[in-house]
């Protein structure tokens, strides 16, 4: 007998708690068969090819990136190093005019 609400008791019996239930496994992946490896194919040749040149291109790329910024940073200061060396402003121009003259 319990007491409900108001205090008086009343002649329900209390439910039992409900049964549990066991979690879900994870689902598990199917196990696959290792599949062969594909074929060679026509085009296995060219992809090497392609990788190389691409190889090559990108030190081409490096030693023109590294030539060209040792080139932007010295360029500016040579009138100042001739300057010091004690060459007349005539000899500057003169050197400094040889470069694009010869190019």
């Amino acid at each position: 007998v319990s007491v409900g609400q108001g205090g008086a008791a009343s002649a329900r019996p209390a439910l039992p708690p409900p049964p549990r239930r066991p979690l879900p496994s994870p689902p598990v992946a199917p196990a696959s068969p290792v599949a062969p490896p594909p074929p060679p194919s026509v085009d296995d040749g060219l992809a090497a090819e392609r990788a190389r040149f691409r190889a090559t291109t990108t030190n081409v790329k490096l030693v023109f990136l590294t030539f060209y910024a040792s080139l932007g940073s010295l360029l500016p200061y040579l009138p100042v190093y001739y300057h010091s060396m004690g060459l007349s402003g005539e000899t500057i121009g003169l050197l400094g005019a040889v470069n694009p003259a010869t190019t």
